[in-house]
């Protein structure tokens, strides 16, 4: 019964999770790693110039809708993340009241590419460079965390010291930030020229395949600057089953040992109640001789296969009360002694009880009293 029960508990968070939004669409979505470790890419001038030439290249490629690039990316797509702490302007940042959130740069067009929704205000631009007023765009729950009554365009938050607090000019929807079963994520975004980075990530929306992307994508940065590598090409799609890879892992061996378990009762009820029908034989035959019916015999030891299992099921659901609750890790808005998942294993196993104890009850059925009586 704790196999059975932590199988049917894994497997509800499982379906849950993949009704989950992660926050964006990750169809026809493809990623790949770019660095910049040239020493010439320190200065910003040529790290501008790469996105540039690098964005409008990839865009006019005939299989690409829209293209962007970002520093970060949801579901555990990225080998660095980046965490920033903020006060609200006006509180004194140096206290240990900050807040952090993670800090993502992005260019014009990331948040069209990824379909993640702009609720409210406006996107980065081409005119938001380093030289102009600093602007970012902020998660929804940052917002409702922040400024709970107030709207948050146009309010500034100081994420470093000795620098002007970038103003709010959009608000984004939520994204998970490495599990779907992460709570929503806390984000700044900002603009790539204005926060730049060596360390990029390409998103593009494509109709081509992630082989055929990436050698485009090769071909591009070759073209722009040969000493560029490109690699890490997968998709939204796999980042998204990677996220579920583990939990999957663990329902699939809970899979197979409760497996095993329903096995072990059928074989063992099965053993069983067929000893314990051959060891009554002369007592079967006597009942039928006084007038038992077969379907009488049948429920008779019916019956006691359905003791049996009772018995395993009351040790079983202890054993189980205290497994799944190990197991609570790995849930997912799902009760760990959830008892629709105890009354659904135990009637289960009953049933399974049931079916192995068939055969022999129907043998029970079937004997001859004078054939008993004589043996």
């Amino acid at each position: 019964d704790r196999d059975v029960t932590g199988v049917q508990t894994c497997a509800l968070p499982i379906y849950k999770l993949m009704s989950v939004n992660p926050g964006f669409n990750p169809k026809n979505v493809i990623t790949s790693s770019v660095s910049l470790l040239s020493p010439r890419y320190e200065s910003k001038e040529f790290q501008e110039l790469f996105y540039s030439r690098l964005i409008s290249t990839v865009n006019s490629l005939p299989a690409t809708e829209l293209s962007a690039i970002c520093t970060a990316l949801p579901l555990g797509g990225s080998r660095i993340n980046i965490w920033t702490g903020f006060v609200p302007d006006g509180h004194d940042y140096s206290s240990e009241l900050k807040t952090f959130a993670q800090s993502r740069s992005i260019s014009p067009g990331y948040f069209r590419t990824m379909q993640i929704p702009l609720l409210v205000g406006r996107d980065f631009t081409a005119s938001d460079v380093a030289k102009s007023k600093p602007v970012i765009i902020v998660s929804h729950s940052l917002a409702r965390r922040v400024w709970p009554n107030e709207a948050a365009i146009g309010k500034r938050l100081i994420v470093a010291e000795n620098q002007p607090p970038p103003e709010v000019v959009g608000i984004a929807g939520d994204v998970k930030r490495d599990e779907l079963s992460d709570p929503d994520d806390v984000a700044i975004y900002t603009p790539l020229t204005q926060n730049p980075s060596q360390s990029l990530i390409v998103v593009a929306r494509s109709t081509s395949t992630p082989g055929a992307f990436a050698s485009a994508l090769k071909s591009i940065v070759n073209t722009i600057d040969p000493r560029v590598p490109v690699a890490d090409v997968t998709t939204m799609v796999n980042l998204l089953e990677a996220s579920l890879a583990k939990r999957r892992f663990i329902l699939l061996i809970l899979a197979i040992v409760g497996s095993l378990a329903v096995l072990l009762v059928v074989i063992g009820t099965y053993g069983i109640i067929s000893y314990w029908v051959a060891e009554r034989t002369q007592e079967t035959g006597i009942r039928l001789a006084l007038g038992a019916s077969p379907k009488g015999l049948f429920i008779l030891v019916a019956g006691q296969a359905v003791r049996l299992a009772g018995t395993g099921i009351v040790l079983g659901l202890v054993f189980a009360y205290l497994a799944t609750r190990m197991l609570r890790d790995y849930l997912f808005k799902i009760n760990p002694t959830d008892p629709l998942v105890f009354i659904l294993a135990s009637l289960f196993l009953v049933a399974v009880s049931l079916i192995a104890s068939s055969i022999p009850a129907l043998r029970a059925a079937k004997v001859d009293p004078m054939q008993a009586l004589r043996s």
